[in-house]
């Protein structure tokens, strides 16, 4: 497994470094604004299939999707003015928004649902990585399942050696910006709905 500290490394080079995993299948433990997370290509379900054994998480809990930009993610959800609203105001930031997926392409994300999570987390690294490997890939938050997210460089690359052979590179940082997880909203109906608490308030998502 390969680590890097971005203080010590080229964006660039990190980055490349990302997508070479990304594209072998494996997975990758990366920063965001909020928390770490654990990404694989989005579209590789054997990929995806690893990333759930890895994290111990039951497929019938979701992984979220990062995507380069909110134009990305709304071409893959259907026609909504309130999804649309809170994407163009809220991203890049730190809050996930749920919505419903068009098709199957993402099923394997969210077997038991017809939503998808999706971010664009404002962080550099994330954004050039998206513009990079030009696929979407997980933003699911660096944990085992039902364990504390990691938010700190330490904690992740404690975590990285119980997840074992399946992570191939990991790109670390001190510590993520707002320390905690993202800001989960339903946007799947007429009205926003925040199911997770975060760095945006639902005072300010509701006033989108």
């Amino acid at each position: 497994m390969g680590t890097v500290w971005l203080n010590e490394l080229s964006l660039t080079d990190a980055v490349e470094s990302s997508v070479d995993a990304l594209s072998a299948g494996k997975i990758l433990l990366y920063p965001t604004d909020t928390t770490f997370a654990l990404g694989v290509d989005a579209l590789n379900p054997a990929a995806i299939d690893a990333l759930f054994a890895a994290k111990r998480r039951s497929q019938a809990k979701s992984l979220s999707v990062c995507f380069a930009s909110a134009d990305h993610a709304l071409l893959e959800v259907e026609e909504s003015p309130l999804v649309w609203r809170l994407a163009e105001s809220l991203l890049p930031g730190p809050v996930t928004i749920l919505a419903r997926r068009k098709g199957d392409r993402y099923h394997a994300l969210a077997p038991t649902s017809d939503l998808l999570g999706f971010r664009v987390p404002d962080h550099p690294f994330c954004l050039a990585l998206a513009a990079a490997f030009e696929r979407p890939f997980t933003a699911t938050s660096a944990n085992l399942s039902g364990g504390p997210e990691a938010v700190t460089g330490e904690a992740a690359l404690a975590l990285a050696a119980e997840i074992g052979p399946d992570l191939l590179f990991s790109v670390l940082e001190e510590k993520t910006r707002y320390a905690m997880p993202s800001t989960i909203i339903d946007a799947s109906g007429t009205e926003a709905k925040v199911l997770r608490p975060g760095p945006i308030s639902e005072t300010e998502v509701l006033a989108v």
